[in-house]
């Protein structure tokens, strides 16, 4: 799906009072999801333990 197409359904998916913000907004939410589900597709993931570690040194 292009992201034309997708700025289309989420805006069609919206109340016809939505701002351009609003909208923008869901539109950006719904990228950072697919991202979010492509990336654990890909093993672009980390573990609980690996983020802590991580806190550790901070």
């Amino acid at each position: 799906m292009s992201d034309r197409e997708r700025v289309l359904e989420v805006a069609s998916s919206m109340s016809d009072t939505a701002t351009i913000e609003e909208i923008i907004a869901a539109f950006y939410t719904q990228m950072q999801i697919e991202q979010g589900l492509e990336d654990v597709e890909n093993g672009n993931v980390y573990s609980s333990e690996e983020v802590w570690e991580e806190i550790k040194e901070w």
